[in-house]
């Protein structure tokens, strides 16, 4: 199975998910940034957000099929959960974290309203969570540490990336206002602990000249589940 996650920053959901497909034949892709597409929502394609040019688009190929999870009215942005089912069947939360009132406890909030649905199956938290422990201090009762850490208590998650990487540099995910020169990771897959064993190569990010549309690059993890 192939996820990938990107936040492509602007286009239409379906033409985004095709350039990614030219050079991934992924399983499932999640969008942050995109406009709602024209066609119909399908088993195969879901759109969430607020403003029709700027949402979450969830893309499913390969026998793999989507379902809206149970959306909580109480939160619109940063958090979407999907039911994923085919060959692994799983639960996902879509992640845009946006500023209300920080990156942090957006994701924070959404973690409290769909705690049930994460733990009635195996989760899968993607996308764009705009946090970093390079942060940490700017709020100390609520970071991206601190939310790493509930993950991995309450969750039993862990980011694929680091779980692959362990002691190595960072490779950025942000190329913050497209500049080389200011690189960031922010974007992240975090995954069930057991799926760790069977991610089949070190996560792999895109390179800073090959997606120049945007000033993110695509996230994307190979795992073979038995």
């Amino acid at each position: 199975m192939r996820m990938i996650t990107w936040n492509c920053l602007s286009g239409k959901c379906d033409e985004r998910a095709s350039e990614l497909s030219q050079r991934f034949d992924a399983d499932l892709i999640v969008l942050e940034e995109c406009a709602r597409s024209n066609i119909a929502e399908t088993e195969e394609y879901l759109w969430f957000g607020r403003n029709p040019k700027k949402g979450v688009g969830v893309i499913a190929r390969n026998g793999f099929k989507l379902e809206r999870g149970p959306v909580d009215p109480a939160i619109s942005h940063s958090v979407f959960p999907v039911k994923v089912t085919g060959p692994v069947s799983f639960h996902l939360l879509a992640v845009w974290a946006v500023r209300e009132p920080t990156y942090v406890r957006a994701v924070a909030g959404g973690l409290d309203s769909y705690s049930d649905f994460l733990k009635s199956a195996p989760c899968v938290l993607m996308g764009d969570f705009n946090s970093h422990s390079r942060w940490d201090t700017d709020d100390k009762e609520m970071n991206h540490s601190i939310m790493v850490a509930r993950l991995s208590r309450d969750f039993k998650v862990c980011s694929a990336y680091h779980a692959m990487r362990a002691g190595k540099p960072e490779e950025a995910t942000l190329y913050w206002q497209k500049k080389e020169s200011q690189p960031y990771h922010i974007d992240y897959c975090f995954l069930p602990m057991s799926w760790v064993p069977y991610i089949k190569r070190p996560v792999e990010i895109g390179a800073f000249a090959d997606w120049t549309t945007s000033d993110h690059r695509p996230l994307v993890v190979d795992i073979a589940i038995p």
